[in-house]
């Protein structure tokens, strides 16, 4: 995959291209006996970052990663008739600007083992959040939607959501904790993309 795939930029403005998934390598993988979906690529590296978080004794597991468009308009208008229209639109993205459809996020879940508790879970700053945090970029992960960057991405902060971009820049927009808006903004004269 190069560059310009995998630093498509894809949310309220920016709809995936017509012909994404003409392109797209679907790799399944099962979690808790439900099946799951990542483009190869994203998955070898998830699969990087899940040996790693094991040697942290932590669990990581999978929430959500590929939707088709029509498991998108289904769970958007779930939120829509739960919460209403304006308050779903924060919490989850239209068909056709989520990154689940690109294959390329995942919503990652977390289990520790079971000495530790509950407690040390805890959401947002929870030691697992940490762990996982301090470690995406190493396997070219980002936390896509970070805190305080709400204005510039237009969700709210989601630890749980981290986004494959690849390396060198999950590096660089986790060290100068960037969204991914703001990256690709000050880099368009340098990617071609």
């Amino acid at each position: 995959m190069d560059d310009k795939k995998r630093l498509i930029l894809v949310n309220r403005t920016h709809s995936i291209p017509s012909d994404w998934s003409d392109h797209l390598r679907l790799v399944s993988f099962q979690y808790k006996e439900e099946l799951f979906f990542l483009e190869q690529e994203t998955y070898n590296a998830f699969e990087g970052l899940r040996k790693k978080m094991l040697e942290n004794r932590l669990i990581l597991g999978v929430a959500s990663a590929y939707r088709s468009s029509e498991e998108q308009k289904k769970l958007y208008e779930e939120m829509a008739r739960d919460y209403g229209p304006e308050k779903a639109k924060t919490l989850c993205a239209l068909p056709g600007h989520s990154e689940h459809e690109t294959g390329l996020a995942v919503d990652i879940e977390m289990a520790m083992e079971a000495s530790e508790t509950q407690e040390e879970l805890n959401y947002p700053s929870g030691y697992f959040y940490r762990c996982v945090h301090e470690h995406l970029s190493e396997y070219g992960f980002i936390l896509r939607y970070p805190e305080g960057k709400e204005q510039i991405t237009e969700y709210s902060f989601e630890p749980w959501h981290i986004r494959y971009v690849g390396n060198p820049h999950a590096t660089i927009i986790m060290k100068q904790n960037l969204a991914l808006e703001e990256y690709l903004e000050e880099q368009k004269q340098f990617l071609q993309i």
